[in-house]
């Protein structure tokens, strides 16, 4: 058995790195602040500075103030070494009342924008102190701007003063610190308003207190978020953590932890090397511990807070306060050609400043070799708010991710008019889509526009094409002016005929570039959601602009989206085109299906609107799909592992979208809106619960493929297989059906998900299917 410590960097491969990088390159350097030349400064710095030895300069409270330095790595590379972890140690004064973000010149950001590495400081005492933020070689690029150089920035609550920012190369423990900083930053923020938030501990209910050890180990069902306040019954207290498993799989165990006499200090775990008549198991064990944060649960008010299991982190040492409980959870990853079937019994054994505890572990691998997500013909990805680092798309497409979705609303190469011609600046859109192409992403959705709500404002592409317009002397137009034009009656159905024809031109320059540089293979989709058509006239939504009298949803959205599929078209009857299908209620109206002759991959959430609708589209050819939210940030992994798995399974779609992967605001999710299921760090991708359920749900899609494989020409098999998707598509619970702001499918009863999939895989095992 293997236990994996970092799917980026284990500690033996970082010093490796480290080693090669020092020999490679020449000495790493600091940039005193001082020195720093104002022209490569933002506004809000101060002039340099003195105070007693130290030297600086003031990034003013408020804005991003950023600062660009010459790239150290070498000249010819958009980024540096791949693999390379550095550490940014900067020396500043700790004036803020809340934590400082920083943030790295990453081209991840919306439009190569800069994203955030770390938070530091924030409490507000005036002491110099050194903080060190970790920055992977995927987070670190050149400036578009000014391609010598790349650069930081800083965000404070109050004026920041900053001395030098020193580069050196990563070592053993910044991971651990990093992991344990931003737990506690979050802790921090969420102090205040999480006094207010119940965690519902109540006396002791279930076990007698004269038979409790100090440490109350008993297992817990992976895919049921276990919160604080659960306590374990008597039988529960060291029953067996059992886990059954296929090759070629991810399988999850879990536990929880019990202070029931007293307070539980520097609680950790172990889990034993797993022995069989065939030895031990070759297989990685990934250990994880929870993190409780506040989460809005069921909305976006404070009101709705609630404390909630709500990353899964590298396992770590906690502190389990009398009466509270502690979740953990622990991964199994079996291998082709590596592991062997078989059953592996083996312990897990807690550990504390106040005594241990035990509990065995049995594994049963079953031979039963899974098809990859890519042998099923199987697509799963979700929509990014930034591009994570190539890092990500390690873990991502271990979970069963193997592809993405973006936005040109953020996601666009640079685009300018030549001598009257377009030119696309491709340069750091091949960088990362080279970087997650060879992590295994086979497929890329691409957004053309957005929310129909906004229209024409979301009309992103054909807006923006319109403000560099040159041709023929035209007069590029400002947004504000676009949008009038756009939005008047004689205008609106269709894109305007000059940004058509250069929309033309921007969809040939991309496609034979894609097909040139070995991109994912591109689908691509002129706006979001336009079967909003029928919601008119002028629904708006939530969605606010101050960039014109926009109009919003109405019919004139329908005949926009079959002109912008034409212009595609035109250029390359080869292209994909997708389409997000909210309704399809009225057969009249023909509402969604409606646009299925313009489009190649036909993506629903309504399908509970018209269960025949993936027939409908199989019929004409097309690929069908089906998409969810995720709901709020406390959503529950069951939820996914049904909706994407079973649920969706049951009526034969080939891919999935989600709403979202990481659309939210970062680690902290107790204000605003959130959708998010994972959260990057430089060494790793930190998952939600919910993740593990999404998972799972691709894990359960890839038995129904690998079982309808094996009985193709069996009958009673696939008899089975048909009775549970019938049960699936029947054990939809109530709710999830609003599909606009509030779609998802839970399951009645979570039991029947374990039911299904053991079913199918006692056929299989039975067959002995290597």
């Amino acid at each position: 058995m293997i236990e994996r410590l970092s799917p980026l960097l284990p500690l033996v491969a970082l010093f490796a790195v480290c080693l090669v990088c020092e020999a490679a390159q020449p000495a790493l350097p600091t940039f005193p602040m001082s020195e720093i030349h104002t022209g490569d400064l933002s506004a809000g710095w101060s002039e340099a500075q003195s105070g007693g030895a130290v030297s600086y300069r003031v990034a003013a409270k408020g804005g991003r103030r950023s600062v660009a330095v010459p790239a150290w790595w070498a000249e010819g590379s958009l980024r540096p070494p791949a693999g390379t972890v550095y550490v940014l140690e900067i020396h500043y004064k700790d004036t803020a009342p809340a934590p400082v973000i920083v943030t790295v010149a990453s081209a991840l950001g919306r439009y190569l924008g800069p994203t955030e590495a770390h938070r530091i400081g924030g409490s507000g005492d005036g002491k110099w102190k050194t903080a060190a933020v970790p920055v992977a070689a995927d987070q670190l690029i050149r400036l578009p701007e000014d391609r010598p150089k790349t650069g930081f920035g800083f965000s404070a609550d109050a004026d920041l003063p900053v001395a030098w920012i020193k580069v050196r190369l990563a070592a053993a423990g910044d991971e651990r610190r990093y992991n344990a900083e931003t737990r506690a930053w979050v802790a921090a923020v969420q102090a205040t308003p999480g006094a207010k938030v119940s965690r519902q501990i109540e006396p002791r209910k279930f076990l007698p207190g004269e038979k409790l050890p100090p440490v109350v180990a008993f297992p817990w069902a992976p895919m049921a978020p276990l919160r604080q306040h659960v306590q374990p019954t008597d039988e529960q207290v060291g029953a067996p953590i059992k886990i059954r498993m296929c090759l070629n799989e991810i399988e999850g165990g879990s536990f929880g932890v019990y202070a029931g006499q007293a307070d539980l200090t520097r609680v950790n775990y172990t889990v034993s090397p797993l022995k069989g008549e065939s030895g031990t198991l070759q297989a990685d064990v990934i250990r994880r511990t929870a993190e409780y944060a506040l989460a809005p649960l069921h909305g976006r008010t404070p009101e709705d807070l609630r404390w909630f299991p709500q990353r899964l982190w590298p396992a770590y040492d906690v502190d389990i306060p009398g009466g509270y409980t502690h979740w953990f959870l622990f991964n199994v990853r079996t291998r082709r050609g590596r592991t062997h079937p078989g059953v592996y019994k083996g312990e897990v054994t807690v550990t504390s400043a106040q005594g241990t505890a035990s509990l065995p572990v049995e594994v049963e691998v079953l031979p039963v070799g899974l098809l990859t997500m890519d042998e099923a013909g199987l697509y799963m990805g979700s929509c990014l708010k930034e591009q994570p680092p190539a890092h990500d798309y390690d873990f991502a497409v271990d979970y069963n991710q193997n592809g993405t979705q973006v936005w040109v609303a953020g996601f666009q190469p640079p685009m300018e008019m030549v001598d009257g011609k377009l030119v696309i600046d491709f340069t750091y859109a091949d960088e990362w889509l080279g970087e997650i192409r060879k992590r295994g992403v086979k497929r890329m959705v691409w957004f053309l526009g957005g929310d129909p709500y906004g229209f024409p404002h979301t009309m992103t592409i054909f807006r923006d094409l319109a403000k560099i317009d040159t041709r023929n002397g035209n007069k590029p137009l400002a947004v504000v002016d676009w949008v009038a034009k756009q939005s008047l009656p004689a205008n609106r159905d269709r894109p305007l005929p000059a940004d058509r024809e250069l929309f033309k031109e921007w969809v040939r320059l991309v496609d034979e570039h894609a097909r040139q540089a070995g991109w994912p293979e591109l689908i691509l989709s002129p706006f979001d959601e336009p079967a909003k058509w029928v919601q008119g006239p002028y629904r708006k939504g939530t969605y606010d602009t101050d960039h014109g009298p926009f109009i919003g949803a109405g019919s004139w959205i329908k005949p926009y989206f079959i002109d912008a599929c034409k212009a595609i078209k035109e250029v390359n009857p080869g292209i994909p085109i997708y389409a997000s299908i909210h309704h399809n209620r009225d057969q009249r109206l023909q509402e969604g299906i409606c646009f299925l002759p313009y489009v190649d991959v036909f993506c629903t959430n309504a399908i509970h609107e018209d269960p025949k609708m993936g027939e409908k589209v199989r019929a004409a050819g097309k690929e069908f799909w089906q998409y969810s939210g995720i709901g709020v940030a406390g959503a529950k992994p069951d939820r996914a592992r049904f909706t994407f798995g079973f649920f969706f399974g049951a009526f034969d779609s080939r891919g999935s979208l989600a709403w979202a992967y990481n659309w939210g605001k970062g680690f902290d999710l107790a204000s605003g809106s959130n959708w998010m299921y994972a959260w990057h760090t430089p060494f790793d991708t930190i998952p939600a619960p919910y993740f593990e359920g999404m998972r799972e749900a691709w894990d359960d899609r890839r038995i129904v493929e690998t079982y309808r494989k094996t009985f193709t020409r069996n009958p009673e098999a696939l008899a089975v297989l048909e009775g549970i998707f019938k049960e699936a598509k029947d054990s939809r619970d109530r709710g999830g059906r609003d599909t606009v702001y509030d779609f998802w499918a839970a399951v009645d009863d979570a039991a029947k998900l374990d039911r299904w999939r053991n079913a199918l895989l006692d056929r299989l095992a039975k067959r002995g299917q290597p």
